[in-house]
């Protein structure tokens, strides 16, 4: 039986061990292993019951997610293709963040629908940040450093998300980047959830387990996020990367991205909490960019050819 003296002892030893040492540790570990561990098959048996209820009850929103990921997939690819004689220096960067940002917007859906939101939300943290980087570099490209928070040369700019949503931006997003934060720093947002229900129970019902079970309320989270991200990458690519006259543009893509745009934006625009006024905000913000660059794009949501 190990005791505090023993353990300790261990302790003062390890630096010394040999592998065939760390070896022998690793096998009796091991003797006390449930083979299969029952706790990981109940997890992947909630992840498939998790994502067959999530097809039943929100199907159409997978099928909306799925469209427009691949939709942004292929207008990155095509984006190879245009002139970019007229770019600025800043807008390579630009694209490579937009790019680097598709894999965690996946993971992020991945784990909403298989029915861990936590994570979801920890995962699409980070391409909003990512979006108001891109936002950050068109209004200050002398200082897109700043976005990598290197060390700043003197007279830099410093990238604040917060203050510069709050005074450049001068948008009322606070629901968002707190939230999602909360997610990302020691899964607070859920700690204070279990906090209260806690302390709402009799002594004698509280019980603290690890747990996952179905929410609505809880995956509504996570997938207003991802319609967000996505109709603001799009309107991106759209206002900014791409030349409605560019001959290399697939226009069956071009049009699918039109159309998707707009859909997104609609929802994005009826939706009843504070979401909505984002709407107003992304649509402005990109016109801004446009004409501080002198974007030459006859962007037009509602055009048809």
């Amino acid at each position: 039986m190990f005791t505090i003296e023993k353990y300790e002892a261990i302790g003062e030893q390890i630096v010394n061990y040999s592998k065939e040492d760390v070896e022998k540790l690793v096998k009796k570990m091991l003797s006390y292993r449930e083979k299969p561990s029952e706790v990981v098959l109940d997890l992947i048996a909630y992840e498939n019951k998790h994502l067959n209820k999530m097809s039943t009850e929100f199907g159409r929103y997978i099928t909306y997610f799925e469209h427009a990921f691949d939709l942004l997939v292929n207008l990155v690819t095509a984006i190879n293709y245009i002139e970019k004689s007229s770019w600025p220096n800043h807008r390579g960067l630009q694209l490579l963040i937009l790019k680097n940002n598709l894999n965690p917007l996946y993971s992020g859906f991945g784990r909403l629908v298989r029915g861990f939101y936590d994570d979801a939300n920890i995962l699409l943290r980070a391409p909003y940040e990512a979006l108001v980087k891109i936002i950050y570099i068109s209004y200050y490209p002398q200082d897109f450093s700043g976005v990598f928070n290197w060390k700043r040369p003197k007279g830099m700019k410093a990238f604040n998300l917060t203050n510069f949503l709050r005074d450049d931006l001068k948008v009322d997003w606070d629901f968002i980047y707190p939230l999602f934060s909360s997610f990302s720093h020691g899964n607070i947002y859920t700690t204070l959830t279990d906090v209260v229900e806690l302390d709402r129970k009799k002594e004698s019902e509280k019980f603290i387990s690890f747990k996952l079970e179905y929410s609505e309320d809880d995956a509504s989270i996570p997938m207003n996020m991802t319609v967000f991200l996505q109709w603001s990458f799009i309107r991106f690519c759209l206002e900014v990367l791409i030349n409605t006259n560019n001959e290399n543009i697939d226009r069956k893509l071009y049009q699918s991205a039109l159309s998707t745009e707009v859909a997104f934006g609609a929802m994005i625009g009826i939706h009843p909490k504070g979401w909505a006024r984002t709407h107003g905000d992304v649509i402005r913000i990109f016109e801004e960019i446009r004409k501080m660059e002198n974007v030459d794009n006859p962007f037009k949501p509602d055009a048809s050819d």
